[in-house]
């Protein structure tokens, strides 16, 4: 009788002969119709150990299909016809898995308990392709990818070969076991051509012609990898403004907004794009064009805007106040204005109003209950928390709104799966402490 060492996964690598996982699948096949006799499974496995020895030729090493063959002749020839019954079904449920994963990853497969919705999210969004559009790693490479290229920036702290590879070996693991999980950008672009990692980047355009184009080229750059981006408008003069450069006057920066929304629809075409935020101060003479810029149906779709409210604002609200609002912009005094434009965006006129506080908050309230935006940012209570107020004031968030952000900071999300950390009613902090 040949003694099994050794056997051949479906993937061609040979690895070590383990008979308890054998035990354990026959026995989980026993559960799963009533059993609970573990020795019983035991004593099976030993059957389908003596009889691979005695049906293989000497030196040859089985494989899994010659393995669960041999478990389902044992169970039917010992008359456990429900297991044996379970254990075929699961056998034929997991084979078509398999194909279904050769399918979408075409040819590729994965030991990963992701559903097949999941692995064609993955597939389409973050695994490697090749020049023809055929993946060319597995859910695994794409977590080992990963943990290398995150693990190597301890190279930077002078750590050493092993430590780095044994940093990519944490965080491989805590990856594969759904503990966390980055965000999409560094799923997608970690240790790939485009190395642009973070999720959420601010980014302030600078109230002249080239400032203006400026940021939005490097956007263009960054929608493309996929990153989300947040844009404070207010920081752009108001319409009807004398622009010295030109001797002309200015568009204002609603005008800008829907110029960067054009570019962003085209960057969408090519399917890599990301979601963006702009932001406008309720103090500046503009704020009544921006609150409305989206009242009609597909106007500016590819962003969210929200307006940014001061609590000097908030209080006049609050109170019913019945002074005028009054905006301003470069230390100038300004009252709120309607602009009226033609149908290619051309200023025709600009008419100031006279509203109170709680009027323009009517204005903000109307806008977001016929078309959900925009949306509000207290804008004062984001600077009271400013983790670096050396780095000047906070003046806009990405879409999402977890981190608000300073001009070019950026941030690097990432998921806890707060339910992996559970054992029978109570929290493993160590192991929480540790991922």
């Amino acid at each position: 009788m040949a003694k099994i060492n050794q056997v051949r996964k479906r993937d061609g690598r040979v690895v070590s002969f383990d008979k308890t996982k054998i035990t354990d699948a026959i026995f989980k096949a026993a559960k799963a119709v009533g059993g609970s006799d573990r020795e019983t499974a035991e004593r099976l496995a030993d059957q389908v150990v003596e009889v691979l020895g005695n049906d293989m030729p000497l030196g040859a090493i089985p494989n899994i299909e010659d393995i669960q063959d041999t478990v389902e002749r044992i169970l039917i020839k010992n008359d456990h016809a429900k297991t044996a019954k379970h254990y075929i079904l699961y056998r034929n449920e997991r084979a078509k898995i398999r194909e279904d994963q050769k399918s979408i990853l075409d040819g590729k497969a994965t030991k990963l308990p992701f559903s097949n919705n999941a692995l064609q999210v993955i597939a389409k969004r973050y695994l490697v392709r090749n020049r023809e559009g055929k993946v060319i790693e597995s859910p695994e490479e794409m977590f080992m990818r990963v943990a290398n290229t995150l693990a190597s920036v301890e190279y930077n702290y002078n750590k050493s070969d092993e430590q780095v590879k044994e940093f990519a070996g944490h965080f491989y693991e805590v990856m594969t076991r759904f503990e966390f999980i980055p965000a999409g950008r560094t799923l997608t672009n970690a240790g790939a051509p485009t190395p642009i990692v973070p999720n959420c980047i601010v980014l302030h355009p600078q109230d002249s012609m080239e400032g203006i184009f400026e940021t939005l080229k490097n956007a263009a750059m960054l929608q493309q990898a996929g990153s989300g981006l947040g844009f404070p408008f207010h920081l752009l003069r108001p319409a009807g403004m004398i622009a010295k450069k030109s001797r002309g006057v200015a568009s204002g920066p609603v005008s800008f907004l829907r110029v960067y929304n054009n570019a962003f629809g085209v960057i969408k075409q090519q399917n890599r794009h990301g979601a963006n935020m702009g932001v406008m101060r309720v103090d500046h003479p503009d704020v009544l064009e921006f609150i409305h810029s989206k009242d009609v149906e597909g106007n500016i779709n590819n962003f969210n805007i929200s307006v940014g409210l001061t609590d000097d604002f908030m209080q006049k609200v609050k109170d019913n106040n019945p002074t005028q609002w009054v905006c301003e912009w470069n230390g100038e005094e300004m009252k709120p204005r309607h602009v009226y434009r033609d149908h290619n965006g051309i200023v025709l006129d600009i008419k100031e109003e006279t509203m109170t506080a709680r009027e323009i908050f009517m204005e903000i309230v109307s806008s977001a209950w016929q078309t959900g935006e925009p949306g509000c940012i207290f804008i004062d209570r984001v600077n009271d928390t400013n983790p670096l107020p050396g780095l000047g004031r906070i003046e806009a968030c990405n879409p999402c709104g977890e981190q608000f952000l300073h001009d070019g900071d950026v941030c690097n999300l990432g998921s806890i799966n707060l339910e992996k950390f559970v054992n029978e009613g109570k929290i493993d902090f160590d192991r929480l402490r540790y991922v």
